[in-house]
């Protein structure tokens, strides 16, 4: 069971075979949960547990500890509140795989607001459609992309700031001087498992790019897929042989994935993903599920059951 503070025992049940670790899976999702505690304030009481290690363009190197992760997080938190925005405002995020992702990432779930995702290679119009579509009041960028969000932030009237983490720029907030400004003690909103955390979309392949609302849960959905591949260390979980590999402890993170875990409790069973399924961490835990032993198995052809969609 995963407590308030995030603290968690692992889905999958430690066996000597997969049919044990079939029979014996229930999902376990709280009534509440919040993906920042989970991800991070439970790793920050080790001041030197790294949670990010950034290689800079020129080479250098910064490591990040869950702590350090936390403290940044819990002024991004406050910067958000004092721009004005609320729980359940959207937070657009026009960046690549570096810190302040993550930083606002944590910061935004802190605050019971919903991160948005989008691809630094997307031109001005697609970043205006998400944004219209989303409805995102923030902006973070860069200095290189900046210039695409200059360019449509007028057709936006919902977008009311934008700040960029690469230093002052016109007409733009300075994202490292406001989170320096803002007050260090942040109390995290004490979410629903159910509660929206983030919003990716899809790619348009067939139609326009729609909008998939994910839920703080959306976390545990991830867990039995990860923890077949990768056990913690000192713990065996083994699946069609007797016999495993030794275990390597988990590597630092840049972000965190996500699909939908949904249940009626401790009682909630589901088949776990297969270890060698096709895109099995976006299927596996799709559907809704209900009753005491219900078993919950992929939507037929990969649906997202359980996605709300924009």
């Amino acid at each position: 069971m995963v407590s308030r503070t995030g603290e968690a025992n692992v889905l999958i049940t430690r066996a000597e075979s997969y049919r044990e670790i079939y029979d014996g899976f229930r999902w376990r999702v709280p009534e509440r949960f919040n993906m920042a505690v989970a991800c991070c304030d439970r790793w920050a009481a080790a001041p030197d547990r790294v949670a990010l290690i950034h290689e800079r363009p020129d080479g250098t190197m910064r490591r990040y500890s869950f702590r350090d992760m936390q403290r940044v997080s819990l002024r991004v938190a406050n910067l958000l509140v004092g721009l004005g925005l609320a729980r359940g405002d959207r937070v657009l995020l026009l960046l690549g795989q570096r810190p302040e992702t993550a930083m606002l990432h944590l910061g935004a779930w802190r605050a019971g607001m919903i991160s948005v995702l989008c691809s630094v290679l997307f031109g001005a119009d697609a970043i205006q459609y998400r944004l219209a579509l989303s409805g995102a009041r923030l902006l973070v960028t860069d200095a290189a992309n900046l210039p695409k969000v200059l360019e449509i932030r007028d057709r936006v009237p919902a977008l009311a700031h934008v700040l960029c983490v690469d230093g002052p720029e016109a007409g733009v907030g300075d994202f490292h001087a406001l989170v320096g400004q803002a007050r260090a003690a942040f109390t995290t909103v004490d979410t629903l498992a159910e509660e929206p955390a983030f919003i990716c979309f899809t790619s348009g392949t067939t139609g326009p790019p729609k909008g998939t609302l994910h839920a703080h849960r959306a976390l545990l959905g991830h867990m039995p897929c990860v923890e077949l591949q990768h056990a913690s260390p000192g713990t065996s979980i083994r699946a069609r042989s007797s016999s495993s590999r030794a275990c390597r402890p988990p590597r630092p993170a840049r972000s965190c994935g996500a699909n939908s875990a949904r249940g009626s409790g401790a009682g909630a069973k589901a088949r776990p993903p297969r270890r060698h399924a096709r895109r099995a961490s976006l299927t596996h835990s799709a559907c809704p599920v209900s009753g005491e032993g219900a078993r919950q198995r992929p939507a037929a052809g990969g649906r997202r059951a359980s996605l709300v969609t924009w």
